[in-house]
């Protein structure tokens, strides 16, 4: 039961590690093309 506990935590953790991760991308992106833009301009 404990260590069925523990894998359920460990993959609630991946899970949340993905979704920040899929959420940093279009920021990283769009700070990047704002970036770019400021260069350009």
């Amino acid at each position: 039961m404990n260590e069925m506990d523990n894998d359920q935590r460990y993959s609630k953790l991946t899970k949340d590690k993905t979704f920040v991760t899929w959420g940093m991308i279009p920021v990283v992106g769009f700070f990047g093309l704002l970036v770019s833009l400021m260069i350009f301009i």
